[in-house]
């Protein structure tokens, strides 16, 4: 700490020394207002940047001729990201992904004076939270545990944001996070849909049941009102016409709750009476189109 002599045996300190300043001739800490920060959609219609003199011409289909491919170049990494604007002069970019399991992660790139941008730098969402609700400082988290796993993703985030910068063009890895909480609600939001939603998955079943499989005996045979039957071999043919492999279509199948599961079946198998004698483990898919009318004549029949 740096002391200074005055007359006598005084010693001041540098911070002592400061307090003597009048009050109107004190200097106020430069700080960064982040409830000032707003976002602004990055630009994405390259045609909006076509001088008005430069259109083309509207052609007539018969004329249009064999697309050529588009360079690399025109396809940015900040499409569908948002400036945000009024902090940090305007050089960050960022947007919020939300993956099929509901899990957010802000995604973050720095523009450089050059026009230049810098790689995306990820936040989960829980981590950014965590540090925002003790104001952005780490000692005043009362739980150690949580305060070391803030301090984990403190460390981890300035390593991937200094090992991504391209730039002498340092911003403080502290104001980024406080600059992206600031505009956590205003940011473009992107959903990662499920690999297969249940309606499209249907759907495709649907289709190949009535075209691939249609000529499949078993599929009209041993169909019942309310679902189909579907052997392990027929399962098998299934999958194989959607390029899925069958134990990854019968879990997904049954996530979507399209499988008539006995309570004491076995796996995602019901035991089915084939006839008086005879019964076999199958998939029982259901029939959505007859439970769908059921359910209509049931409700009208109240």
């Amino acid at each position: 700490m740096e002391v200074y002599e005055m007359k006598g045996s005084m010693m001041l300190t540098k911070e002592n020394i400061q307090e003597l300043i009048p009050e109107e001739e004190q200097l106020k800490e430069l700080e960064t207002d982040f409830k000032s920060a707003t976002v602004r959609t990055c630009v994405q219609d390259l045609q909006t940047l076509i001088p008005n003199d430069e259109l083309a011409e509207q052609a007539n289909g018969e004329d249009c001729e064999e697309e050529s491919e588009i360079p690399e170049e025109f396809f940015k990494a900040t499409d569908g990201m948002a400036f945000i604007e009024n902090v940090l002069d305007d050089r960050l970019i960022a947007s919020v992904h939300v993956d099929e399991k509901g899990q957010r992660t802000f995604e973050v790139c720095q523009r450089y004076c050059d026009g230049t941008i810098s790689g995306k730098m990820r936040i989960r969402q829980a981590d950014l939270y965590r540090l925002a609700m003790a104001n952005f400082k780490v000692e005043s988290i009362q739980s150690s545990q949580e305060r070391q796993r803030t301090r984990k993703f403190l460390s981890q985030f300035a390593d991937e944001y200094l090992g991504k910068m391209e730039k002498d063009e340092i911003i403080y890895p502290m104001e980024i996070l406080q600059a992206v909480f600031a505009v956590r609600e205003k940011l473009p939001v992107h959903r990662e849909e499920p690999e297969l939603p249940a309606q499209h998955l249907y759907r495709q079943v649907m289709e190949i049941f009535e075209d691939q499989m249609s000529g499949h005996s078993d599929l009209k045979m041993f169909k019942r009102k309310a679902y189909y039957v579907l052997f392990r071999d027929t399962m098998e043919d299934l999958a194989r016409y959607m390029n899925i492999p069958m134990i990854k279509l019968v879990h997904k199948l049954a996530e979507y709750n399209l499988l008539y599961v006995q309570s004491s079946g076995n796996g995602y198998q019901s035991k089915i009476r084939i006839d008086d004698e005879t019964t076999e483990w199958a998939y029982c898919l259901y029939d959505l189109k007859y439970l769908s009318q059921a359910k209509k004549n049931s409700e009208n029949r109240k």
